[in-house]
């Protein structure tokens, strides 16, 4: 399975947020109002409880490389994914493979905002779904998509977005369109042939 680090960098590559570039200070990680710890300058009121602000900057989509360090404060993303332990150092990097791990695919909401940022970014480029879903996988997967594959992914962005029509009969199609079609990128970015090297 891929590091931690390379996960999270894939990630952000396919969406196209990763900022490349090279050297400068560490970026910043900070505690969210639910506590998993994410990139962002804390910011915090009188009580010290975090405010919520500060990580709407380009460097929280810089490489893993660059992100703070601290035993205390691992950073959410990465740690689920086997981020080398450091107390008091780390001689062998340790790889799992468990239900945390697609938990967080599921729900972790540095997950939710690569999808639908890739899904913003295929809806900009083409209004052809099945063009986008090429486009999709090949980013995912780095291979093209066979037509059974292809089918099945039409097939269940169309079932989803019915059902987000349903939830919500107010939101526009557009709307209800982006939505499954960011549902259909998570689950490329959770599935083995993202996490793996084959």
């Amino acid at each position: 399975r891929l590091e931690s680090e390379a996960v999270r960098d894939s990630m952000l590559w396919i969406s196209d947020e990763l900022v490349p570039e090279l050297f400068g200070p560490p970026v910043s990680v900070k505690e969210d109002s639910v506590g998993q710890i994410v990139v962002g300058k804390e910011m915090l009121d009188g009580e010290r409880k975090p405010t919520g602000g500060g990580n709407a900057t380009k460097n929280a989509f810089r490489r893993s490389l660059y992100i703070q360090v601290r035993r205390s404060r691992p950073l959410a993303v990465l740690e689920t994914f086997d981020l080398p332990i450091v107390s008091p150092n780390c001689e062998l990097r340790v790889a799992s493979n468990v239900a945390t791990q697609s938990l967080m695919m599921m729900n972790s909401q540095f997950a939710i905002d690569r999808a639908s940022q890739l899904s913003q970014r295929l809806l900009s480029e083409s209004d052809d779904l099945p063009k986008q879903l090429e486009d999709a996988w090949w980013r995912c997967f780095s291979r093209p998509i066979g037509s059974d594959d292809l089918q099945m992914m039409t097939d269940f962005v169309l079932e989803q977005t019915k059902a987000f029509a349903l939830m919500d009969p107010k939101r526009s199609e557009s709307e209800n369109q982006k939505l499954a079609l960011a549902s259909a990128c998570q689950a490329m970015m959770s599935a083995n042939a993202f996490l793996y090297v084959d």
